[in-house]
């Protein structure tokens, strides 16, 4: 009895650990350096995809602990429908799906603006876009 409550609570502190360590590596501004498109992406994606792909490459995503954001890209989608986000923008981390969720707004006024998959194959990171089929290769910032 008393290994199955060590184990329980041993496994809990690495399961708390392990879900701050992976939120604390996406805090900073990580830079666009490749922007691709998936390879499961409907025709419709690939035609505009050559215009889009210049905007994006070398922006940046800024992630800070307190859970505001900046994403570049979606200020410039903003500004060229005429709006602006005022930056009214957070994240949230959820570790379970590996994924950076971007809201506008606060409270149950929050509109999801961006979902992304962070996918991490040794030292290189991206950031894969939930539905507009957008890969994008990022690269950390030193502070």
């Amino acid at each position: 009895m008393k290994k199955t409550v060590l184990f329980s609570i041993l496994l809990s502190v690495f399961f708390l650990n392990s879900i701050a360590q992976a939120k604390e590596e996406l805090v900073g501004t990580w830079t666009v350096t490749k922007v691709s498109l998936a390879p499961n992406a409907p025709k419709e994606f690939k035609e505009g995809y050559d215009k889009m792909v210049k905007g994006m490459q070398h922006s940046t995503m800024e992630f800070e602990q307190d859970g505001k954001c900046k994403i570049a890209i979606l200020e410039l989608m903003a500004k060229e429908a005429g709006a602006s986000l005022n930056g009214k923008t957070s994240w949230v981390y959820n570790e379970i799906d590996k994924s950076i969720i971007v809201s506008e707004g606060s409270g149950k006024s929050k509109d999801t603006l961006m979902k992304m998959y962070v996918k991490k194959e040794g030292k290189k990171y991206m950031f894969i876009g939930d539905e507009t089929y957008l890969v994008f290769d990022v690269k950390k910032n030193k502070k």
